[in-house]
């Protein structure tokens, strides 16, 4: 055999080997979170519906370009509102959720103006400080106007980052960062924290704003990062006169 004839032979085995392969990656960009859930999918799988029923009224309150979770549980809502500050994204989130409503705001603004109500709440917030604000800590207690009277509230949280992760991301836990984390925490070690601990920060919010947490979880995300899923619902006059009897 010539070597005319080998690379006749060995280039269309070629060309379709990478055809094979761009078809496989395209298998996988498609099925990937149907292979591997995201989290954001896997909560939505959980019986959150049975404690706010099938009419969902979603809120993302950071939305970027769409791409983070919003995705993940748009097509279950009955109806959806993303806010975003950057309008360099509206465009982009009119196309991928043309259903929802879209607003070009500052959220913390908003959450503390808007009339509107909701019981599904996503709050996809930064890791650590941006700007005046840290974390989704100056949501609290404004985000309580907002909410329904049974309502799910999702939050990111972080209760520690190893020794390898702040290296590789060295404005988390920055001096700033922590300070912030202490005061919301309530923490002398506001680095180490568990989710019990956490929890008890948002139970005391709750509280200080007539709702109470009646079911909540935590699922890690990614590397430190966790979600924290809570059911709230507000406190009637009658179980707070009963409470105090």
């Amino acid at each position: 055999m010539n070597n005319k004839t080998l690379e006749r032979r060995i280039i269309p085995n070629k060309s379709r080997i990478l055809k094979k392969l761009d078809l496989c990656k395209i298998f996988l960009k498609v099925n990937f979170r149907k292979i591997i859930p995201r989290p954001m999918s896997r909560i939505i799988r959980k019986p959150i519906q049975g404690w706010i029923g099938p009419d969902i009224s979603a809120l993302e309150v950071f939305g970027a370009d769409g791409s983070g979770v919003t995705r993940d549980y748009a097509h279950i809502v009955s109806s959806l509102e993303i806010w975003e500050i950057d309008k360099k994204y509206e465009n982009e989130l009119k196309k991928k959720f043309p259903n929802a409503k879209i607003k070009i705001t500052d959220s913390f603004k908003e959450v503390c103006e808007t009339s509107e109500k909701f019981n599904f709440i996503v709050v996809d917030n930064g890791i650590s400080t941006y700007g005046s604000y840290c974390e989704h800590f100056e949501l609290f207690p404004s985000i309580f106007r907002i909410m329904e009277d049974s309502a799910i509230l999702t939050v990111n949280i972080i209760p520690s980052v190893s020794k390898k992760m702040r290296k590789k991301w060295p404005y988390v836990f920055n001096k700033l960062h922590l300070e912030k984390r202490m005061s919301f925490y309530n923490s002398d070690h506001p680095e180490n924290l568990t989710a019990s601990q956490m929890i008890q920060t948002y139970e005391q919010l709750c509280k200080q704003n007539g709702f109470r947490i009646v079911h909540h979880f935590v699922m890690k995300r990614r590397f430190f990062l966790h979600f924290l899923v809570m059911h709230i619902q507000r406190i009637s006059r009658k179980q707070i006169l009963f409470a105090r009897a």
